[in-house]
């Protein structure tokens, strides 16, 4: 696995324009957050007047 330094030393390497993230592909974990945005958001919505 490479190290925290040999990834920002590749990634100031890459072409990057835009929003193409295209180089991450497979580099990355995406996990669950620690919140769940419909039930924080129904909790703010009952107590709403308007």
């Amino acid at each position: 696995m490479d190290t925290f330094e040999q990834l920002v030393a590749e990634a100031w390497t890459r072409q990057f324009q835009g929003w193409d993230f295209e180089f991450l592909n497979g580099r990355y974990v995406e996990g669950r957050t620690s919140w769940n945005y419909e039930r924080l958001l129904g909790l703010r919505l009952a107590g709403a007047g308007t």
